[in-house]
C-alpha cells in the first residue's frame, strides 16, 4: 500500500516537472496589452470607440489581410450598391475578428514576430508587429479629414446613442433612447437588450432601472423557442420585455427610438435616462455600449410656465377681515441671545452682541411715539448652585436693560420696570428631553434628580454620555433672555392717511424699519391700485402678521395670506406654507365656523384658501394631495377648474384609452383657452408635440406684454435653433441670448431655468455658450432687435 502511495506522488512529481517544462518552452508567449485611439485631422481631437482585430502568426500574413481589407474598402467607397464588401472580403480571409472594448482596449497572448491586424470604422487598417521585451502597445490610426473624403455612404457612420433631453412635467419625466446601429451589428441569430436606468444628475448615482425592452431576430426567436422547450412565453425570463413588432436583420442598419417615463422622487431634481445597449449571439456578447455617455441631464419643462389666473380665486376685502380696535396695545415677545464674560455681567466685544441690540433699538425706535413698555425677562440655567445662578442672571437683565434704556435716549416716553426672572430646574431638562422624544434620557435625569434629593445633581448629570450633545443646547437656551414690548395701536389712520405715509416712508416699510398696524393695512389694500405697490404692501403686510403669536386665528390673517399666495402662484414660487394654517383637515367642510373659546370663533377651509392651497400643490407637482383638497370643492366650481390642469398633466405622457384622451382632449382645451399666456407657452413649449409652426408659435408670443419675462423667454426658446442663420441685426450675437438675457434682466430666476432647457441642445450651447461677460452685448442686441 506504501509502495502504491509512493509511486502515485512521483506520477504527479514528474507530471509537474513535464508541465513545467512545457511552459518553459512557450515561455516567449505572453499577455499583451493594445490601447487603440483615433486622430481626427479635422479637429485634432483624440477619439476612443470599439475596433475589430485579429490575432495573427506572423507580420506577413498580417500585411496578406491588410492588403486585401484595403482592396474591399476602397471597392465599397465605389460600389454603393453592396455593403457587404467588406465583410465578405473578412469571410474569406479565414480569420476570427473581434471587438475591443468600448475605449478600444484589448488584450491577446502573443510572442514575438506575430501580428494584430486592427480595423477601425470598417474604413481604417493597420497591423502592429509583436517586438522583444514590450507588451504595451499605443496603436495611433489618423483619421482623414472631412476635405479628403466625400461621404457617400451611410454605412460609415458608427453606432449612435444621441443625447436626448428629458420630457420633465415636474411630476415625472419621459426618457427617450434613439438607437442607431449600421448594416453589420445585427444580425439574423442575435438578440438586443435594452437597459434604461435612471441617473441622479446631482450625484451621478443610478437610482432607478426603468422596464427594459428585447429585441430578437427572426432565426434567434425561432432557435430560442425551440431552447424553451417551445412555450417562450413561461420559460424565457426575458420574454415579458420582448418586443415581436421590431425584427433584428442580418446586414441592415438598425435605426429605432424607445421611449419610458418615470415618477420623480424628488421635484427639484434634474434626472436623466441613460441607456445600455447588448447584442448577443447564442454564446457569448458580441457588442455592448456601456450604457456610457447616454442621457441629458437637460431637460424639456413646457408647464413651467402655464398661467391658473383662471383657476385663483381672490377674496373680497369687506368687514368680516376688519380687526376691530379691542385692545390699546400690541405685545411683541424677542428672543436675546447674548454673550457675557464667564461668571460676570459684562457683555463680551461680540458683533454677535452688538447686533442683537442694534436690530431689537432700531425695531423699537420704529414706533415712535407709539412704544408703550420694554420688559427684560433674565433666565438662569439648571446647572450650578441656583441661588448664585439667580443672582448673576438678574445682573446680567438688568444691564442689558441699561443698554437699552440708553439706546432709547432720556427723551423716551417709555415704560421701562425691573427686569423678571425665570429660574429653571433639572425637572425642566427632562421635560424638555421628553418633549424632544429622548424618554429613556429623561427618565435617566428624573432618576438622578430623585438621588440627589434636595442637593445639587449638577456633577453627576455632567457625566451622562449625551451631557454635551443633548443637555448642554437645552441649558444655553434656558439661559436666553427675553424682551417684550408693547406698542400703541388704538389709532387707525384713515385710507388717505396710510396711502401718505406708506408713500412718504416706503423704504423704511419695505425694509422692516416702520410697521402699520392691521388696520392701516387694511386701508392700504383699500385705495392702492397698482398692482406692484399692491405686491410690496402684501409683503409687508404678511411680514406683519407673521410677528404676531397665534396670526392665524387673527381676522386680517387669512385676507393677506391669500394675497401672498396669489402673488406666489402668479410668480411661479409656491409655497403651501402660506395657507396651511388656515386648513382645518379634520373638518372637511368648506367655509366652516370653528370655535376657539366661549367669546370668538373663526371660519377655516375657506373656498379661497382651499382652492389655492389646490393650485400651489399643483404647483409643487404634489397631484395626489392636490386632488385631495380639490375634492373638497364643488364640482361645477373652482375644483373642476383645476382639475382640468391636473388631468392635463396626468394624462399628457400616459398611453390613453379612448374615455381618457377624450378627457385629455378637453383638458388640453381648457388649459390652453384658460388665458392668453397659455396659447403662447403651450404653442412654443409643445409645438413639436402638437403641432405648430415656429410662426404660428410667435404670432402668441409676440401678443403678450414687453414686461412680462415669459414673453422674452419664449422668444428665446423660438430662435435658439436658427442660431448663426438669423438676419445680421448690429452684430453676430444670435437673437436667442438676447431675448433670454432680457427675460433674465425682468426675472432673475428664469437663469435657473435656462441652464437646464432641453430645448436648448448641448451642440447649441457649445456653438454659442452664455457668458456673464457679454451680457452688456446681449442687452445692445435686444434694444437693436426691438427697434429695428
Amino acid at each position: 500500500m506504501r509502495n502504491a502511495q509512493l509511486n502515485i506522488i512521483l506520477i504527479l512529481l514528474l507530471a509537474t516537472f513535464c508541465f513545467h517544462q512545457v511552459m518553459a518552452q512557450d515561455g516567449g508567449f505572453r499577455d499583451v496589452d493594445f490601447q487603440v485611439s483615433l486622430k481626427n485631422k479635422s479637429n485634432g481631437k483624440t477619439e476612443y470607440e470599439p475596433v475589430q482585430y485579429c490575432v495573427v502568426k506572423s507580420v506577413r500574413k498580417a500585411h496578406d489581410i491588410r492588403i486585401a481589407l484595403e482592396k474591399a474598402i476602397s471597392q465599397q467607397n465605389e460600389d454603393f450598391s453592396d455593403n457587404n464588401i467588406v465583410d465578405k472580403a473578412m469571410k474569406k480571409l479565414n480569420v476570427v475578428f473581434q471587438v475591443s472594448a468600448n475605449n478600444g482596449t484589448f488584450r491577446a497572448h502573443m510572442e514575438d514576430g506575430m501580428a494584430v491586424v486592427i480595423l477601425a470604422q470598417s474604413t481604417y487598417v493597420k497591423v502592429e508587429e509583436i517586438r522583444p521585451n514590450q507588451s504595451k502597445y499605443d496603436v495611433r490610426i489618423e483619421m482623414r479629414a472631412l476635405s479628403e473624403v466625400t461621404v457617400t455612404d451611410r454605412r460609415r457612420r458608427g453606432p449612435e446613442f444621441k443625447k436626448v433631453p428629458g420630457f420633465d412635467s415636474g411630476y415625472e419625466v419621459r426618457f427617450t433612447f434613439p438607437i442607431y446601429l449600421p448594416a453589420g451589428y445585427t444580425r439574423d441569430n442575435s438578440r438586443m437588450f435594452v437597459q434604461p436606468m435612471v441617473i441622479d444628475c446631482q450625484t451621478e448615482d443610478t437610482i432607478a432601472y426603468a422596464k427594459p425592452v428585447i429585441f430578437e431576430g427572426r432565426q434567434y426567436h425561432t432557435r430560442q423557442v425551440q431552447r424553451m422547450a417551445f412555450d417562450y412565453e413561461k420559460n424565457d425570463p426575458l420574454a415579458p420585455y420582448y418586443d415581436s413588432s421590431v425584427e433584428l436583420r442580418s446586414n441592415e442598419e438598425f435605426d429605432y427610438t424607445y421611449s419610458t417615463t418615470y415618477r420623480k422622487p424628488d421635484k427639484e431634481k434634474t434626472y436623466r435616462g441613460a441607456y445600455r445597449v447588448v447584442l448577443e449571439d447564442y454564446h457569448h456578447v458580441f457588442y455592448d455600449n456601456g450604457g456610457l455617455g447616454t442621457g441629458s441631464c437637460l431637460a424639456f419643462r413646457p408647464f413651467k410656465f402655464l398661467n391658473f389666473g383662471v383657476a385663483t380665486s381672490a377674496m373680497d376685502l369687506n368687514e368680516d377681515f376688519r380687526e376691530e380696535a379691542t385692545a390699546n396695545y400690541m405685545a411683541v415677545d424677542r428672543k436675546l441671545t447674548l454673550t457675557f464674560e464667564t461668571g460676570k455681567d459684562v457683555l463680551t466685544r461680540d458683533s454677535l452682541n452688538d447686533e442683537q441690540f442694534g436690530q431689537l433699538l432700531k425695531e423699537l425706535k420704529s414706533y415712535g411715539d407709539r412704544l408703550y413698555k420694554v420688559q427684560i425677562e433674565g433666565a438662569a440655567s439648571a446647572e450650578g448652585n441656583e441661588a448664585s445662578n439667580r443672582a448673576l442672571a438678574s445682573k446680567r437683565a438688568v444691564r442689558a436693560l441699561s443698554i437699552i434704556k440708553n439706546g432709547l435716549g432720556s427723551g423716551a416716553d417709555v415704560r421701562l420696570p425691573d427686569p423678571v426672572l425665570k429660574v429653571y430646574t433639572w425637572t425642566d431638562v427632562a421635560e424638555e428631553l421628553s418633549r424632544q422624544d429622548y424618554k429613556v434620557e429623561a427618565m435617566q435625569i428624573r432618576d438622578i434628580i430623585a438621588e440627589y434629593g434636595s442637593a445639587n445633581p449638577t456633577a453627576a448629570m455632567k457625566q451622562l454620555p449625551y451631557y454635551g450633545t443633548l443637555i448642554e443646547s437645552i441649558l444655553a437656551k434656558q439661559r436666553n433672555m427675553r424682551c417684550t414690548y408693547q406698542y400703541e395701536i388704538d389709532h387707525v389712520m384713515t385710507p388717505q392717511e396710510a396711502a401718505d405715509e406708506y408713500y412718504r416712508n416706503k423704504s423704511k416699510y419695505l425694509s422692516g424699519e416702520k410697521d402699520f398696524s392691521d388696520g392701516d393695512y387694511y386701508n392700504l389694500f383699500q385705495v392702492v391700485t397698482d398692482q406692484k405697490e399692491l405686491d410690496n404692501i402684501t409683503d409687508i403686510a404678511y411680514r406683519h402678521i407673521l410677528k404676531t403669536p397665534g396670526y392665524e386665528l387673527n381676522k386680517f390673517s387669512p385676507y393677506v395670506a391669500n394675497r401672498k399666495a396669489l402673488k406666489c402662484i402668479r410668480q411661479g414660487t409656491p409655497d403651501p406654507s402660506i395657507l396651511r394654517p388656515f386648513i382645518d383637515y379634520n373638518i372637511k367642510n368648506i367655509n366652516q365656523r370653528k370655535q376657539i373659546n366661549q367669546f370668538s370663533s373663526i371660519v377655516v377651509n375657506r373656498h379661497e384658501i382651499l382652492a389655492n392651497q389646490a393650485i400651489m400643490y399643483f404647483q409643487e407637482m404634489q397631484l395626489d394631495t392636490a386632488q385631495y383638497i380639490i375634492d373638497w370643492l364643488p364640482k361645477d366650481g373652482l375644483g373642476e377648474k383645476i382639475s382640468y390642469f391636473v388631468d392635463f398633466i396626468r394624462l399628457f405622457f400616459k398611453d390613453r384609452t379612448p374615455d381618457e384622451d377624450k378627457r385629455y382632449n378637453e383638458a388640453f382645451d381648457y388649459v390652453l383657452d384658460a388665458n392668453p399666456e397659455n396659447r403662447a407657452i403651450l404653442f412654443t413649449e409643445l409645438r413639436a408635440q402638437i403641432p405648430k409652426t415656429v410662426d404660428q408659435a410667435e404670432f402668441y408670443v409676440n401678443l403678450l406684454d414687453d414686461t412680462n419675462p415669459k414673453k422674452w423667454y419664449l422668444k428665446g426658446l423660438l430662435w435658439c435653433d436658427r442660431a448663426g442663420k438669423e438676419p445680421k441685426v448690429y452684430d453676430d450675437t444670435p437673437y436667442f441670448l438676447a431675448y433670454f438675457q432680457k427675460s433674465f434682466d425682468l426675472e432673475p430666476r428664469y437663469q435657473r431655468f435656462y441652464f437646464n432647457e432641453g430645448a436648448v441642445d448641448d451642440d447649441i450651447r457649445k456653438k454659442f455658450p452664455y457668458k456673464k461677460k457679454d451680457i452688456n452685448k446681449y442687452r445692445e442686441k435686444f434694444i437693436a432687435l426691438t427697434n429695428q
